[in-house]
């Protein structure tokens, strides 16, 4: 399926801001337990471990929250770089079919069927103006095509 890089963007955003709340809150929760700020009874080793093994994982969320916001930057330059590629090529396509595609009314369809000649139509021009798309680019812009001029 075609990635939204935006989509990709608040994704990465959202994960960047939960794990690290869920690590710090968790570091915060195993330094009030060691304290005793935080009264748990337990044996000490199992104290130890559960310092050991749950602050590692803490760490870990952490360290994964950090990574997801250092990368938010290159996924934004992707987003605009996205958003640019897709206005040209349904500017420069709408320009140049949209006329044609309109006046398209294969014969011996049904209003449900009809869909698939013309989709295939603006597979076919969409290959010949834009080669280097791949299938699900191809895809992605047909159905914003198809519903821009017939929807």
């Amino acid at each position: 399926m075609y990635k939204n890089q935006h989509f990709h963007y608040e994704d990465t955003k959202s994960t960047g801001y939960s794990f690290t709340l869920v690590g710090i809150l968790g570091i915060l929760l195993i330094v009030l337990m060691d304290t005793n700020v935080l009264p748990i009874t337990m044996a000490d080793y199992m104290k130890i471990i559960l310092t050991i093994v749950m602050g590692g994982v803490f760490v870990i969320f952490v360290i994964v929250g950090i990574r997801s916001f250092w990368s938010l930057k290159s996924i934004e330059k992707a987003a605009e770089e996205q958003d640019d590629f897709e206005s040209t090529v349904m500017e420069q396509f709408l320009s140049s079919h949209t006329d044609a595609l309109q006046d398209f009314k294969p014969e011996g369809y049904s209003e449900e069927e009809i869909y698939y000649p013309r989709s295939e139509e603006i597979r076919k021009l969409l290959i010949q103006d834009f080669p280097s798309l791949d299938d699900e680019q191809l895809e992605y812009f047909i159905e914003r095509i198809y519903s821009k001029i017939y929807g």
